[in-house]
């Protein structure tokens, strides 16, 4: 979806710290009204490292930070549940259709 990638890319600062081969996947929910659900969670993929760590967080404030999103109602099927993946070195991608 490019407006939530557009929302999410502005709030996401890319920490200044060696680690480029490093990504993040983080899931989260959000209402109809693009409110945020809970609290994002890291899926965990590979070994946690303090590089790792602070991408982790930086991710999930980005999201924290951007909420509430605006998105089309009508597809909220499609943005209900995501998966987000944020890839310093190619900003970042979504799971699922566009």
């Amino acid at each position: 979806m490019k407006s939530l990638r557009e929302q999410i890319q502005r709030c996401w600062s890319v920490p200044m710290i060696n680690g480029s081969n490093t990504t993040v996947s983080v899931r989260f929910r959000l209402d109809h009204t693009g409110a945020l659900v809970g609290e994002p969670e890291i899926v965990a993929d590979g070994e946690v490292t303090n590089t790792k760590r602070v991408f982790s967080e930086a991710a999930k404030r980005a999201i924290k930070k951007c909420a509430p999103y605006s998105l089309p109602p009508e597809k909220y099927e499609a943005w209900s549940n995501l998966i987000v993946h944020f890839d310093p070195s190619a900003d970042y991608r979504r799971n699922g259709s566009d």
